[in-house]
């Protein structure tokens, strides 16, 4: 896939792009054992680059795969570079999301070797943009289909993207790259290789360059799509809704121009459907006051248009809870662990992050209800919503929200605010020490 603005494949030019993206620090080379990931591993190992390889046995082939970690691993010790193998059988041949699943298990393997090896080389071609750009357009992806694959995501780098798989062929055949065949790419069995076998040919036989096109096409987008977000994002401060700092002025969103779009920008981190992004772009300028919500593909995420404000939330319930807290320990709820231990009484410093008590009699830590209310000074007493809104959180954060109660009397909006009874003054006598640890931060809550 090489134009006069494309490169030349070649190890000077992985030197470059090597150079220019890590310097001098280690690469994880993803090596399958077939034609792209050899030809990558025969271009780094030119250079010079301080590399290592990793390699996944599926084991969906049977012997085949075995075979194809010997290869491995054999031509790793002829070039004495480190090898790391992971080895699953979790994956089964015809499951559903296989190629996905794999995916998923391989990029976390790399990920546990990334203290050593920051940087992730994967073989992706110019022909797997092509069937990306293809299978996203054709699924009904918003601006961001036609991208497809980027060469550099984070720590991840796609050195060969530039380049087709008939320059990988040509490039192995001239060094005699050796490879071994997986004999699953000549199936029908996924979507990806179907696409690759009659969709794309297709588009050969009736225009002239068709893959060079779409390539240059995702290369273009990619540039307008990073200038886009750097403008999203500075819209998106001055949407801020005044009423907490995770909600949008709705008002304000619908003289937006250009608003699907904008939209598809401001949510497609969450996973929203291109047809669920129209919708709300139209509930978002009409005059309906109703509440209104939209669900992710997933259905994990909502977005909520309730009066002039929008924001997101996920849509998983805390699960209710109730603990008794009768002794000194640690006690666990949905929401984090609660360590309790014997202490000397607390100052009267306003921290809500820990809570000095005289008696652990009939104290007991539950989900926080709207009805709870803390006594704030003799005359003044506050609700929990409130409390909440004073945090400047929104209303979804009631629901991760946990209170300590004295009998029935609630003591503590668990990291919030405390009850003023139980300011404690100089005294002899010792207590206990109440400190709760979050393992969700503001759980609920999501930002645009």
């Amino acid at each position: 896939m090489q134009t006069s603005s494309l490169p030349t494949l070649s190890s000077e030019w992985v030197r470059a792009f090597l150079q220019k993206q890590v310097g001098k620090q280690a690469l994880l080379l993803a090596v399958s054992g077939g034609l792209d990931s050899m030809v990558l591993w025969d271009l780094v190992h030119q250079t010079g680059h301080r590399y290592a390889v990793a390699h996944v046995n599926y084991h969906l082939r049977s012997e085949d795969s075995d075979l194809d970690e010997v290869f491995v691993r054999q031509l790793a010790q002829q070039r004495g570079v480190d090898v790391h193998v992971l080895s699953d059988y979790s994956i089964h041949k015809g499951s559903a999301g296989l190629q996905a699943k794999a995916r998923e298990l391989r990029y976390a393997f790399f990920e546990t070797l990334s203290a050593e090896y920051p940087y992730v080389c994967t073989a992706h071609h110019g022909d797997d943009q092509v069937e990306t750009v293809l299978l996203q357009l054709a699924r009904g992806g918003g601006p961001k289909a036609l991208a497809g694959i980027s060469q550099v995501t984070n720590r991840r780098l796609r050195p060969l993207l530039p380049f087709s798989k008939a320059e990988l062929a040509a490039y192995a055949k001239t060094r005699e790259v050796t490879f071994r065949e997986d004999v699953s790419n000549a199936s029908d069995d996924y979507l990806r290789n179907r696409v690759r076998h009659h969709f794309a040919p297709i588009g050969d036989q009736l225009f002239e360059g068709f893959r060079q096109n779409i390539s240059r096409a995702a290369q273009q987008q990619q540039s307008l799509l990073s200038f886009a977000e750097s403008m999203v994002q500075a819209k998106i401060e001055s949407l801020r809704s005044t009423k907490w700092p995770h909600s949008l002025d709705r008002e304000k969103l619908a003289k937006v121009s250009g608003l699907d779009y904008f939209l598809h920008e401001l949510l497609r981190k969450h996973d929203f459907a291109s047809e669920n992004v129209a919708s709300i772009a139209r509930a978002t300028v009409d005059a309906v006051d109703q509440k209104r919500q939209f669900l992710n593909r997933t259905e994990r995420v909502r977005l909520v248009i309730s009066g002039q404000t929008i924001h997101l939330e996920k849509t998983s319930p805390f699960e209710s809870f109730l603990l008794q807290i009768d002794t000194v320990g640690e006690y666990t709820s949905p929401l984090g662990k609660l360590l309790v231990s014997e202490s000397e009484p607390t100052s009267t410093s306003p921290n809500a992050q820990e809570l000095w008590v005289p008696t652990l009699d009939a104290l007991s830590w539950r989900t926080t209800l709207a009805e709870d209310t803390l006594s704030i000074s003799q005359t003044e007493s506050k609700g929990a919503k409130r409390v909440l809104a004073e945090a400047k959180l929104p209303p979804i954060a009631l629901a991760a929200a946990s209170t300590i109660l004295a009998g029935n009397e609630p003591i503590w909006i668990v990291g919030l605010r405390k009850s003023s009874s139980l300011k404690t003054k100089k005294a002899k006598t010792a207590g206990y020490c109440l400190r709760f640890s979050s393992r969700l931060g503001l759980p609920g809550i999501l930002t645009f």
